[in-house]
């Protein structure tokens, strides 16, 4: 099964359009959030009930695509997976494509008014991301790239614009820097308190900002200067990693090896600077 390019810029297109009806739900559903139910998922954060209506309505809106190009096209979502108690998500790279969703990544900033939040989609071509979008609704931020045709960025101040950061290191007393570290099932881990505690050192700030997808495409536009986290789920990265690589940016593991978006460890940087990040 292939897909072609024309086909997945109608994708494209089609799923910048959804995801800001869909957002403008979540806004409402924030501003009503103290009569939302509240599902505690333990090691896996929590879920809202705009988290898991996201969830459905996006999958339905999905499954209208694959009906669309008249092909069968699995989803991996982030509520779902919780719910069916999913360990192992390699099996999903076995398919010729797949949908991977976060319906709403920033869940504990939603929760509680926070506007640092997204609605992130991207679809993997054998395990590795061919398209993604990703859109912030409080401030109708959009990020979408397709494989070989290029990042875009739009923004209630900004019309729809193509992203491409040129590779320049900065020194690293000027450098922001976005990162996960924090969650539980991160915090004994050593590797991740040396590596914090350098780039805590060397750069001007260290940001846990609270929604990977966001940070990733905020890398891409160049609001940070570089990003990295351990301990994440196919769902958080996906499209933030297309969004990236069609940016010009490079991602990889923290170790700086081929990066996988079923894997454990990221990190995103212009190619310059990315380098210098390895060596730390």
């Amino acid at each position: 099964m292939i897909i072609k390019p024309h086909n997945l810029k109608l994708l494209q297109k089609e799923l910048e359009s959804f995801v800001i009806g869909l957002g403008k739900k979540q806004i409402k559903w924030q501003q009503k959030i103290a009569q939302l139910s509240i599902i505690d998922k333990k090691s896996s954060g929590i879920a809202t009930y705009a988290d898991v209506e996201s969830e459905r309505l996006i999958i339905k809106f999905l499954m209208k695509l694959n009906k669309k190009l008249k092909i069968e096209i699995p989803i991996l979502s982030e509520e779902q997976a919780y719910r069916d108690k999913l360990k192992d998500y390699d099996y999903y790279k076995s398919f010729d494509y797949c949908w991977i969703v976060d319906p709403l990544d920033g869940t504990n900033n939603f929760a509680n008014g926070i506007d640092y939040f997204s609605i992130s989609i991207g679809l993997v071509k054998k395990g590795r991301p061919v398209l993604g979008v990703i859109y912030r609704p409080v401030i109708n931020e959009t990020f979408s790239a397709v494989k070989g045709q290029g990042c875009y960025y739009s923004s209630l101040h900004q019309k729809r614009t193509k992203i491409f950061q040129k590779s320049k290191a900065k020194d690293f007393s000027q450098l922001i820097i976005g990162n996960g570290f924090g969650m539980k099932k991160t915090l004994s881990e050593d590797i991740d308190r040396e590596f914090f505690m350098r780039m805590l050192r060397r750069s001007r700030a260290v940001r846990r900002m609270g929604s990977a997808a966001l940070d990733l495409a905020f890398v891409a536009t160049g609001k940070l200067d570089a990003y990295w986290e351990r301990g994440l789920c196919p769902w958080d990265v996906v499209a933030g990693l297309i969004i990236c690589e069609e940016a010009n940016v490079k991602v990889s593991d923290i170790h700086g090896k081929k990066v996988d978006p079923f894997g454990k460890s990221f990190l995103a940087a212009n190619k310059a600077l990315h380098k210098k990040l390895i060596k730390i």
